[in-house]
């Protein structure tokens, strides 16, 4: 698997710039409490787009073609990775700013008896990064599965 097609840097460059936006943004202008689903839209992109950049390193860093297996666990745990390394920037934000990255001073909750118990006893901040994890590793996960699907039957179809 190599990977050298211009568009698909150009694709990776743009979600980038989107990811980084949506979180400048979501925080400039509030969005992260007033649009309950923007937390969970920006993991959602963020984990499949590092997927996809593992993919990229995977090609770019091996000499020689690379297993679509061993490229999609590559991927999978670059996305979990650099998933786990923005909830760490997140806490450390938090701690030495007095930031709110981690939603623990609020967080809109659902009307359900449930999960405000949930946040009473575990607390906001982690409930909101358990989730980002979470659901940052299911899109990476996803990408990484359609990444596999994909590199497999394009070896098939080579002579």
């Amino acid at each position: 698997m190599k990977i050298r097609n211009l568009k698909g840097k150009i694709v990776v460059g743009v979600l980038l710039l989107l990811i980084c936006g949506c979180a400048f943004f979501g925080e400039m202008l509030k969005l992260y409490n007033t649009i309950w689903w923007w937390d969970i839209m920006l993991h959602s992109v963020s984990g499949a787009t590092f997927a996809i950049i593992g993919f990229m390193l995977a090609s770019k860093l091996s000499k020689h073609t690379v297993s679509p297996l061993l490229a999609a666990l590559f991927a999978f745990s670059f996305a979990v990775t650099l998933g786990v390394m923005w909830e760490i920037f997140e806490f450390i934000m938090d701690s030495l700013r007095q930031m709110n990255m981690q939603r623990w001073m609020f967080m809109p909750i659902p009307d359900s008896a449930a999960w405000a118990r949930a946040v009473e006893l575990r607390g906001a901040g982690l409930i909101d990064t358990m989730k980002d994890l979470i659901v940052g590793a299911i899109s990476g996960l996803i990408a990484a599965v359609i990444g596999y699907v994909y590199l497999k039957r394009k070896i098939k179809k080579e002579p």
